[in-house]
């Protein structure tokens, strides 16, 4: 129920956001994904960084909710980006990115569970693994998927500025 939630909020805030700061500061709308990497890239760092946060619940929640979050803003902003980027026929263009979520959620789990599987090797137990080693490998490949992430966004926001505004940067506030 939480992560349903913090997903619909995900998208219902990215919408209000990109609207918002499109008419303020002129940013394309592709510029979001930067926001979204850093949420990703923030709940993964944490939780490699601090297998003692593992241990409270309230944590957990938090570090899952801004992923819920992260993830629902980025379909708001991929329809929104798509139509600012390929107009009216953005159609197909989707269509290639959500498959592309759907082979990277596959690709992603099926990674996480060779890494829990062969932490709970290493630990001698056929059962299952304990501890807050479990899932560290799995969460250290999360951080450097969101770590290209963030890099590709950067690009990206890069590009979109450049087509939007190719000779001067996007006004900011208090800038001439």
């Amino acid at each position: 129920e939480l992560v349903s939630l913090l997903n619909c909020l995900g998208r219902l805030a990215s919408g209000v956001l990109q609207d918002h700061l499109a008419r303020l500061w002129s940013l394309p709308r592709s510029s979001h994904f930067m926001g979204t990497a850093v949420l990703y890239l923030f709940a993964c760092i944490l939780l490699v960084l601090g297998p003692a946060l593992l241990d409270s619940l309230v944590l957990m929640r938090v570090m899952l909710g801004l992923i819920a979050v992260a993830y629902g803003a980025n379909w708001t902003i991929l329809v929104a980006s798509l139509h600012e980027n390929f107009g009216p026929e953005c159609c197909v263009a989707f269509n290639v990115v959500a498959t592309q979520m759907a082979v990277s959620v596959c690709v992603l789990s099926a990674t996480t569970g060779a890494f829990y599987d062969s932490a709970g090797d290493a630990q001698g137990d056929t059962a299952g693994c304990l501890g807050d080693g479990c899932f560290h490998g799995a969460f250290l490949t999360a951080s450097c998927v969101a770590l290209v992430a963030l890099a590709l966004a950067v690009r990206l926001h890069i590009e979109a500025s450049r087509r939007r505004c190719p000779r001067t940067l996007p006004a900011f506030p208090g800038r001439p």
